[in-house]
């Protein structure tokens, strides 16, 4: 017969994306107990060891205090379930404490246990400082009323949408490409190559975001198949780039999908292929990927877009947790 334990186990990586590795908590009074029942020798109190765990992973086990382990396997997705369920089948279920000092008992007070938790989950480098500043604002903070914009730095947690619209063959998937210093979608010389909007996320000067490359647009407009597809991505962009061709005079969106767009969604103007010639519509961000010109512009044009240097520098304490 079993006997009885107190205990349960929390999963504190993000569960939707693979990393380098994975982080699980395990929560009991008797740690002792809970090893012997996954088979593997308990690590003193500030110790950590590298062990087997449940014949599925070579981890490393660390010891927080004699309520708290952590269990660090490698971060895949389908190895993290697995460890996951494999915990809870051995009568150690798992669970979402809200209380954040549950997760983090090493933090000075409620305020770093906030930032710690956030900070795990944190997509954006330049969040990180932000964060770390968290505790001392809030308890410094005299008005709790008186805040950080949150609706805009929350975007350093979650990677906003930007959808990429342009004509065919201007461009837009070496532009993509060029970003992220790497080939992540196809590229060649027939209009409409990109028929189906791909998404990949892109770290553009600290912000995370997950970039859209969507269809290229062409004498059809609105009318192709793929934009309705499309509009529902529109609806939650939170920025949109309108990739400009260096010899279109016009410069505008075709009407219908424009009001895809809901205001007040920010709209960067984009001109390509530069080296061609000078932009004969107005734009905001010129660029040549070919002579590898204005690729930091772009970047620093989308980030400030999304989260300006006012709000990513005020000093006031910002409401990160839900």
């Amino acid at each position: 017969m079993t006997t009885e334990l107190k205990a349960i186990h929390t999963i504190e990586s993000p569960t939707s994306a693979p990393g380098a590795v994975s982080i699980i908590r395990i929560i009991s009074d008797d740690i002792n107990a809970v090893c012997d029942r996954l088979g593997f020798r308990a690590p003193d109190v500030g110790a950590m060891s590298l062990t087997r765990i449940l014949n599925l992973d070579d981890a490393l086990i660390a010891r927080m205090n004699n309520q708290h382990l952590l269990i660090t396997p490698h971060g895949g997705i389908a190895l993290t379930r697995a460890i996951s369920e494999a915990i809870e089948s051995h009568g150690i279920p798992r669970s979402e404490p809200t209380n954040p000092l549950d997760r983090y008992p090493e933090a000075q007070d409620l305020h770093e246990a906030r930032m710690l938790d956030a900070l795990a989950h944190c997509a954006s480098p330049i969040g990180v400082d932000v964060l770390l500043a968290q505790p001392a604002r809030w308890r410094g903070a005299e008005d709790a009323h008186d805040l950080a914009d949150g609706r805009i730095l929350s975007r350093l947690l979650h990677p906003p949408i930007v959808v990429a619209l342009g004509s065919a063959n201007i461009g837009k998937s070496s532009l993509v490409n060029a970003l992220a210093g790497d080939d992540i979608s196809l590229v060649f010389d027939e209009p409409g190559t990109t028929r189906d909007h791909v998404g990949v996320t892109l770290d553009l000067q600290g912000l995370v975001v997950r970039w859209v490359d969507a269809p290229g647009l062409d004498e059809r407009g609105a009318d192709i198949p793929e934009f309705a597809a499309l509009k529902p991505v529109l609806g939650s962009a939170e920025l949109v780039v309108h990739a400009i061709d260096h010899n279109d005079h016009s410069g505008e969106l075709d009407p219908a999908i424009r009001t895809m767009i809901p205001d007040p969604t920010p709209i960067l103007r984009i001109a390509l292929r530069t080296d061609l010639g000078t932009p004969k519509a107005t734009v905001d961000v010129r660029c040549s990927v070919r002579a590898a010109e204005g690729l930091d512009t772009i970047a620093q044009a989308v980030r400030e877009s999304l989260v300006p240097d006012s709000v990513l520098n005020d000093p006031k304490p910002w409401r990160f947790w839900a």
